[in-house]
């Protein structure tokens, strides 16, 4: 199941602003001035394209993918003048763990969701 987030970021012609930051990227890589053309197209919904891309990371199985989703949320979050980076630390985190876990030796295809434990009140992970 791809989570709607997801499937906004990536689907062919998106123009979700997460889709956006995520090209705004790719155009910095390449030394694109279309980079900051796409984050001033975006501005007002800047917080919630970081905040997409880094629920996104955290749903997606390709390494190379959370990385660049995260890279997209880190420039997202240089841009703005106020964002907490409490939830992109936590993801980053999790997401160590999750690859860990999900390398051929140990072989544990666990998700995102699965990792997430609720909160019961008990000390330890979640």
């Amino acid at each position: 199941m791809v989570i709607d987030g997801t499937e906004d970021i990536f689907k062919i012609g998106a123009t979700a602003p997460a889709s956006i930051l995520l090209d705004a990227v790719d155009q910095l890589e390449r030394k694109s001035p279309k980079a900051d053309d796409n984050i001033q197209l975006i501005r007002a919904q800047l917080p919630e394209a970081v905040d997409a891309c880094i629920k996104a990371a955290g749903h997606e199985f390709s390494v190379h993918w959370q990385k660049q989703l995260l890279k997209a949320a880190s420039f997202g979050k240089s841009v703005l003048e106020l964002y907490s980076s409490d939830e992109f630390v936590e993801m980053c985190e999790t997401l160590r763990v999750l690859n860990a876990v999900r390398f051929y030796e140990v072989g544990l295809a666990i998700t995102y969701e699965q990792y997430e434990i609720p909160d019961d009140g008990r000390d330890g992970p979640g």
